[in-house]
């Protein structure tokens, strides 16, 4: 039995997979634009209301492509952010937020495509045993049917040669369906003829 993905795992797959969600939020460019006559306080408001906005946002975004609960999320960008694998943005002026801004940083970004890499590799695998699995299967069905064949063949060139006596039912035609018996019992528990 497989262990359970880490939860962090989730959020940084989550996060890769979104893209420039997670890219370009800590760019100066991305900030809000503010006019000049914004004041210091109005900046510094219109900045928090930002960055809340993109955190919340970011968080949904996350609890949407996961099922995670809020505080599996924060525990998950906590860890990731103690493992210095992504960057979040510094509230501004000491206001505190509840959910800042974040993105991979290179070191998270290379865990999160390593993992979406070994992810895509495993399904090739799947995928290649499965059909593996279809041809085994085939092939068991085709080794059953020439044996039946071979057998049924055998039975009637002695019955049409014989005739239908006590003497053609030897201990020979016995034991070569016998055989063909348990063929089909040994491919069956090897599953080669049943597709997984």
């Amino acid at each position: 039995m497989m262990d359970e993905e880490p939860t962090w795992s989730v959020v940084i797959r989550s996060m890769y997979r979104r893209g420039e969600d997670y890219h370009s939020y800590l760019d100066e460019d991305s900030y809000p634009s503010l006019s000049s006559k914004d004041k210091g306080t109005e900046k510094s408001e219109k900045k928090t209301k930002w960055c809340r906005e993109i955190g919340n946002k970011q968080h949904h975004n996350i609890k949407k492509d996961t099922g995670l609960t809020d505080s599996e999320i924060e525990s998950s960008i906590s860890w990731l952010d103690s493992a210095n694998l992504i960057d979040s943005m510094e509230p501004f002026d000491d206001v505190s937020l509840d959910r800042l801004p974040i993105r991979l940083n290179q070191s998270g970004f290379e865990v999160a495509h390593d993992q979406f890499m070994l992810n895509k590799q495993e399904n090739r695998e799947d995928q290649r045993n499965s059909q593996q699995n279809q041809i085994n299967t085939a092939i068991g069905l085709l080794t059953l049917g020439l044996l039946f064949a071979t057998a049924a063949d055998t039975s009637i060139q002695v019955f049409m040669t014989e005739g239908f006596t006590q003497r053609t039912i030897s201990f020979g035609l016995i034991t070569e369906w016998i055989i063909v018996g348990a063929i089909a019992v040994v491919l069956q528990r090897t599953g080669l003829l049943s597709p997984q």
